[in-house]
């Protein structure tokens, strides 16, 4: 299933009804129940998703800030000489956020 609703897809489903009879009208909104009906679960599932996305993205754009206040932190100490790992025994890495304790 692709994650989006073509507009022909739509289209196929709510033709125009003006210029219609009543019966012929309401025979074509009955026939177009059932896709009417795909559509409509298609669009709440693929809401779901996204909603689903945009949590998982908050919940790590969160761990992600804390992440970066804890760095902050731990640098300043490096920087001080308050942590009890010996300078000597520390590299940073330029490419990575790591520290490597040798």
């Amino acid at each position: 299933m692709t994650d989006c609703i073509t507009y022909e897809a739509i289209k196929e489903t709510v033709k125009s009804t003006t210029n219609m009879s009543f019966l012929r009208r309401n025979t074509r909104r009955v026939a177009s129940v059932g896709a009417r009906h795909t559509i409509s679960n298609r669009i709440k599932k693929l809401k779901a998703r996204i909603h689903d996305v945009s949590e998982r993205r908050r919940r790590c754009k969160q761990f992600d800030d804390a992440m970066h206040v804890h760095l902050r932190h731990l640098s300043r100490r490096l920087a001080t000489g308050l942590m009890w790992i010996p300078r000597e025994r520390m590299r940073w890495s330029m490419t990575n956020v790591f520290l490597t304790v040798l």
